[in-house]
């Protein structure tokens, strides 16, 4: 609940009451706080205590969470009544020990007919006044309130009438609110509410009829005539709604009765009743209710009951209980015996809390909340001299503790930063968590300071078991609030209260990120800095008062990321051995962990978010100058890459990736240097020079902590950044395998940028690091350079080339021979970064449009020789003077694509063909054949063996073509193609590249590493016309490819039906089967539309029924999807099988009909797995007769589990649509 400025106000209304009472004011100091446990009092009842060993093992286990649950009973009634007594009663939904969840709006004009807040009272301690009482918004409504406890107090005598008065914040609109109250629904569980609008007079009159469930016996029902209108009050649109019970006869409309869901129905009768709709901030409305009611059936309870019971019902929802949760209540409160006691307060008040349950949505509301403070922050008062004064006390104790802290064992690998600081003399830790979250600095901030929110209220109910907890905003007119909250502790203890004054800071750093500082303290530091205005909570005189001081602070990393630092100490007055002490120090540090896990996002995106930010830094500080110190590192780091540009004495290393080149050297070691070699690794990242140095410098990733952990090595941490973003000290630990001991490094690094990119330089220091435990570790030395320079995009890709120099050596008795061994593993970060940032797709796309584009448009340019026209006039009549009778079809698998073979008389190598459509224009899928050193088409080469692929470019239509592969075959060398290449585009539209074998200089024979094999090979691409907008292009390939050497034919043959395999990756890649069918069916549907009844169709209808109608014996078979039905039967005499599936498709009718019928389509054949389908029928499928009719023939392929061999099957079906 809010608190507001006016607790002054409060306090001296009362000072005036004690005065009145023969009181003496009090003198604005802080209440007297009951004395603390002594030890010696503490350990006798811990004695005495049956739980104490209990107690202690769930300290000792970090379990210290809810345990004794709070029991309501008669006695807990009778309780409250006395307190309402003794606080004076206000209107039905009050709760003078609790607090709203959604607070009512707070109005500075006490004759305001708006509602006040029901925040508790500014009072001094053991004092108890009344809490403000809930005002109706209509002004008769408001003056009627006072007459409201007479009319209660008759209704108790005579038991035929009572006068309720409710309010509740919903969180709707108020004209959302209005439509749904006298709206339609039919709504039947517990607590919901079912309403009809019987006749509807006019736009603001009507009948309704309501009826609410109470439970499964008991049912409230009204027949009311509504009366809506409008008001504008002090500016504020509100809404007027007047009920009155009707009679049936008074109405010339039946009333239809609701569905009899329970065993008693209760007429209620309102004599005179009103509510009211007032907007309220955050897109709320504040309802308040007041109604006379009479009851139809049994008698009514007191209004004393009937108010115990909603305002324990409206308190358990302001806590965030559900509907649910208050009808059990009252089943065990209110309903009694044969239906001997009837509450009309109960049905109004489940009529408030239908109304709130259908209204929910406090989690938007919470949102809304936190967005407003947001927005505002920065129109907050400003800072007083005690709100500055407690900032930076508690920011100094904050440094202290970084100084000084120690890291908790066992958290080093956690995600969560956790320390304790054990001041000099003092039994109290203070504790210290650091957590990245995933979220912006000033959202952070808002979750952490908004405290009135209805989430808070649910932990707190949930956790602290009902116990009172209290909000009160703007103390004395500053941005200040006050908390007082009650903690529930293990059985054997009492329940301890705090009573916190919060303030908070925004800053602006010297980089221009925004910091966020939140402080907190006790209230007596308040009253003693001169504040003037405390409030006390009722009900928390009985606890022990702890204390608290913190200090959070929220700094900026990226636009949607930030550091949360909290530094937290917490006397809770009682004496614990320092081990208890220490662990509760670091089960509360555990609240980072859960704040880190509510807030988490994919971690690749907030490591690209987080780099983007530092490479926007490095962009920003280029040319910036270094300090003394980081010039000196970067003269010695330098050192590593001197003379690597001649290339001298770097002796090339395998690597494992074909991305990046690796080679070492051996350069003079330095003081306290072995002579270990350095290693150098090269490659090109497709972003930014400054994109590639941030993920090189930002040395705990989220990336890179993953390849940690699933290398097993222990810590990875940054010890420490420097203020001006370039420099930081970062440690970890390599796990090396038994008997050698682990490796630790620690390191220096730090950044400079320039108009060609950046440089890193990383180097081991000496420097002792806390990882909360000892580790028996062997420190190991590293020096690394990055050069990262920008280079020339690929289109709107950009690249950038690095190089790694390092230096690594892990020490001890480790030989250097070993050492160096290690050297690609530890280059490999090259790798990982190209991964990253890799765009392979987009890349080839730039590479492959280029060629196309060249074909398309400066085809005419190109000037060919008399030998390129030489070969592609031999490829061509090699190829297509053979005749089709000769070829023989070979399986493909994939079916989309036809491949043939044919042996040439005298050959001992055949020659194979492969057909197919491409979803595609010619120039682009001969472009993509073109582009042989593509990304995707170097993935594939190593897929298929290749060892080795060069292309050396003649002109714009010749190339040469050099590639090599393994065969497999242990005892064969790896084969060496050497072919030239042309391309050119014919009179009649179509593309041809034609494959032969030739000689170059650039790549000698080398017979004692490879055998020169032979090889032809022709393609053409043809256009064909466009299927529903979708371009196509038939695309024939041949190929004869002798790999010469003692091979058999068999195993040759083989070979080439797997190169023309190579067609099916340029379908897939343009595949665009969706789109084709679609468009197909988008033909079909308006056919389809325009059927008539042709003859034959009850045949047809007759034939279908029959078949399918469920075969005796069938058995329910698990289907491929989850919402189809399958049955299947199978038939031992005929070997035959009968099935049936039935499903909903979530199409229209003909959509799903056309989708049938093409029995061409694309997905038609993958669904059906045919290896062949010829469809024969009209061009449009439509018989002479009116009706679709078409013949298809299918083949598929046989397979044995029991490795028999099966001819295909062939299926000849005339299919018919009526």
């Amino acid at each position: 609940a809010s608190g507001t400025a006016g607790g002054a106000d409060r306090q001296s209304d009362k000072k005036a009451e004690d005065e009145a009472q023969g009181q003496p004011p009090p003198r604005g100091e802080p209440p007297r706080v009951e004395e603390e446990d002594s030890p010696t009092d503490l350990r006798a009842r811990l004695k005495e205590s049956e739980d104490r060993r209990i107690l202690l093992e769930a300290m000792l286990k970090e379990k210290i969470e809810e345990t004794a649950r709070y029991q309501s009973d008669l006695k807990d009634s009778e309780r409250m009544v006395e307190k309402l007594k003794s606080a004076g009663t206000g209107t039905g939904g009050t709760d003078n020990n609790t607090v709203n969840a959604c607070p009512p709006p707070s109005s500075p004009n006490p004759s305001s007919p708006f509602p006040q807040s029901s925040t508790p009272a500014s009072t001094k301690r053991g004092v108890q006044t009344p809490a403000a009482t809930t005002r109706g918004v209509a002004d008769s409504l408001a003056a009627s309130l006072a007459d409201a406890e007479a009319d209660s107090k008759t209704g108790m005598k005579k038991h035929d009438k009572i006068v309720h008065n409710y309010s509740i914040l919903l969180h709707a609109l108020p004209q959302v609110v209005l439509e749904a109250l006298f709206g339609n629904s039919l709504k039947s569980g517990i607590g919901d509410l079912r309403q009809r609008v019987v006749k509807r007079d006019s736009e603001f009159s009507a009948v309704v009829h309501w009826k609410l469930m109470y439970d499964t016996k008991v049912s409230y029902e009204l027949l009311l005539s509504v009366e809506v209108s409008h008001e504008v009050h002090e500016g504020q649109k509100i809404v007027k709604i007047s009920l009155t019970t009707v009679a049936e006869d008074e109405i010339d409309v039946n009333v239809e009765p609701f569905e009899q869901t329970t065993d008693k129905m209760v007429t209620l009768e309102v004599k005179k009743g009103e509510i009211v709709l007032a907007p309220e901030k955050h897109g709320q409305t504040f309802l308040t209710m007041r109604a006379e009611v009479a009851i139809g059936v049994g008698r009514a309870a007191t209004t004393r009951t009937s108010r115990i019971i909603l305002g324990s019902s409206l308190a358990s929802l302001r806590r965030g209980s559900t509907t649910r949760d208050i009808v059990e209540e009252k089943l065990t409160k209110a309903v009694k015996g044969n239906f001997g006691i009837f509450n009309a307060g109960d049905a109004f008040g489940l009529l408030c809390a239908a109304f709130y349950n259908r209204f929910e949505q406090e989690d938007e509301i919470d949102k809304r909340m936190r967005k407003a403070f947001e927005n505002n922050m920065y129109n907050a008062p400003p800072l007083f001299d005690r709100e500055r004064t407690l900032i930076e006390s508690l920011t100094e104790l904050s440094r202290k503790v970084d100084e000084n802290g120690n890291r908790v064992p066992g958290t080093v690998k956690e995600p969560v930063d956790k320390f304790i600081f054990w001041p000099k003399g003092s039994k109290i830790a203070i504790g210290k968590s650091v957590a990245k979250i995933h979220v912006s600095a000033k959202e952070l901030f808002a979750y952490l300071w908004v405290q009135n929110t209805h989430k808070q209220k649910r932990r707190h109910l949930q956790k602290h078991d009902n116990l009172p907890r209290a909000v009160w905003e703007n103390l004395d007119g500053t941005r200040s609030l006050q908390i007082t909250s009650t903690k529930l502790f293990p059985k054997g203890l009492t329940n301890r209260y705090f009573e916190m004054w919060y303030t908070w800071e925004a800053r602006t750093l010297k980089d221009g990120r925004k910091e966020f500082i939140i402080a907190h303290s006790p209230m007596d530091s308040y009253l003693v800095m001169g504040g003037k205005t405390y409030h006390n909570l009722n009900g928390v005189d009985k606890y022990v008062k702890g204390s608290s001081k913190a200090a959070w602070v929220v700094m900026e990393l990226t636009d949607s990321t930030c550091e949360w630092k909290r530094v937290q100490q917490v006397d809770v007055r009682i004496s614990l051995p320092k081990q208890i002490m220490d662990m509760m120090t670091r089960f509360q540090l555990n609240w980072a962990n859960r704040l880190q896990e509510e807030h988490r996002r994919n971690g690749r995106e907030v490591d690209k978010e987080t780099h983007l930010a530092l490479a926007e830094v490095m962009r920003r500080r280029r040319g910036v100058p270094l300090t003394s110190k980081q010039e000196e590192l970067f003269k010695r780091c330098m050192q590593l890459g001197e003379g690597s540009e001649s290339g001298e004495g770097w002796n090339e290393i395998k690597s494992k990736s074909k991305d990046i080149y690796m080679s070492m050297t051996y350069l003079p070691p330095q003081k306290g240097e072995r002579s270990v070699a350095t290693g150098r690794a090269e490659g090109v990242m497709d972003c930014s020079a400054e994109k590639a140095a941030a993920y090189f410098f930002d040395y705990c990733s989220r990336q890179r902590m993953r390849k940690s952990q699933e290398k097993k090595d222990p810590p990875r941490l940054v010890v420490e950044d420097n203020a001006a973003l370039n420099e930081a000290t970062v440690a970890t630990v390599k796990n090396f395998p038994f008997p050698l001991k682990d490796r630790e490094f620690i390191a220096n690094q730090a950044w400079k940028a320039d108009e060609d990119g950046v440089t890193i330089a990383f180097e081991s220091i000496d420097l002792d690091v806390d990882y909360g435990v000892s580790l028996n570790t062997v420190r190991g030395r590293s020096r690394a350079l990055y050069r990262i320079e920008n280079l020339p995009g690929r289109g709107q890709v950009k690249q950038c080339h690095c190089t790694l120099y390092q230096y690594a050596d892990a020490a001890g008795f480790i030989p250097t021979s070993v050492v160096n061994l290690k050297l690609p593993e530890s280059l490999g970060v090259v790798q990982e970064a190209i991964d990253a940032f890799r765009q392979d797709d987009k890349v080839d796309e730039v590479d492959r449009a280029e060629v196309a584009a060249l074909m398309r448009e400066k085809h005419d340019e190109q000037e060919y020789s008399e030998e390129e026209l030489a070969i592609l006039e031999r490829a061509h009549h090699h190829f297509e003077d053979m005749k089709e009778e000769d070829y023989e079809h070979i399986e493909s698998s994939d079916v989309f694509v036809k491949i043939d073979m044919v042996m040439k008389e005298g050959g001992m190598v055949g020659v194979g063909r492969a057909v197919t459509v491409i979803d595609a224009t010619a120039e682009d899928c001969a472009g993509w054949e073109w582009a042989k050193m593509t990304r995707e088409k170097m993935r594939i080469h190593h897929r298929d063996g290749g060892l080795e692929r060069k292309v050396v470019k003649l002109d714009d239509h010749s190339e040469i073509y050099h590639v090599v592969y393994d065969l497999g075959v242990p005892g064969f060398q790896p084969r060496e193609w050497l072919t030239n290449v042309v391309w050119k585009k014919q009179d009649d539209g179509s593309l041809i590249i034609a494959y032969e074998d030739v000689e170059h200089e650039d790549f000698p024979k080398q017979s004692n590493k490879y055998v020169r094999a032979s090889s032809l090979a022709f393609w053409r691409f043809e256009e064909l016309s466009p299927r529903g907008g979708v371009p196509q292009t038939k695309v024939s390939y041949f190929q004869q490819a002798d790999p010469k050497g003692l091979i058999p034919k068999f195993l040759v043959n083989s070979k080439i039906v797997y190169a023309l395999n190579h067609l099916s990756d340029m379908r897939k890649k343009f595949d665009k089967s969706l789109e084709v069918d679609q468009a197909r069916r988008a033909e079909l549907v308006p056919k389809i539309e325009q059927l008539r009844v042709g003859e034959g169709a009850g045949a047809v209808e007759a034939q279908f029924l029959e078949l399918f109608a469920e075969r005796k014996g069938s058995e329910e078979i698990k289907s491929a999807l989850n919402s189809a039905k399958s049955r299947m039967k199978i038939e031992k005499a005929s070997s035959s099988t009968w099935g049936q599936t039935s499903l909903q498709v979530r199409a229209e009718l003909e959509e799903v009909a056309a989708a049938l019928w093409h029995h061409d389509s694309r997905m038609n054949y993958e669904i059906s797995c045919d290896v062949e389908r010829k469809v024969e029928a009209d061009s449009d499928g439509i018989n002479s007769e009116g009706y679709f009719e078409a013949s298809v023939e299918r083949r598929q392929k046989l397979e044995s589990k029991h490795f028999a061999y099966h001819r295909d099957r062939i299926f000849k079906s005339k299919v018919q649509m009526h």
